[in-house]
């Protein structure tokens, strides 16, 4: 929430007075524009559904730095949750990240 307002550094700042957690470095990782590391930290601690809310956001970056691969390869793992536990609008809004010139050829 705070990354989307423009607003990570004070995160960040904040953190600096923290102890540090794995929650707390996956969110400075997150903020940070890092959503591969925040996923995977995300994983590790078995926040599952927010590993897959991240996994969207990296999906979506890769495909816009032309990382097609490694895009589909996050939004295929995110999608694998959602669908599994019934998250059927998740899922859809994950979809809806794959470019038109991709999801012709997926």
């Amino acid at each position: 929430m705070l990354a989307a307002l423009g607003r990570g550094e004070e995160l960040a700042t904040a953190a600096e007075r923290a102890p540090t957690t794995r929650w707390l470095d996956a969110a400075i990782a997150y903020v940070a524009d890092e959503f591969e590391r925040a996923a995977d930290l995300c994983a590790q601690i078995g926040a599952l559904p927010e590993d897959a809310y991240i996994r969207v956001d990296a999906a979506r970056a890769g495909y816009a730095d032309g990382r097609r691969a490694r895009a589909e390869e996050h939004l295929d793992r995110a999608l694998e949750l959602f669908r599994r536990v019934g998250a059927a609008s998740y899922a859809r809004r994950a979809e809806a990240v794959v470019p038109l010139s991709a999801a012709v050829e997926r």
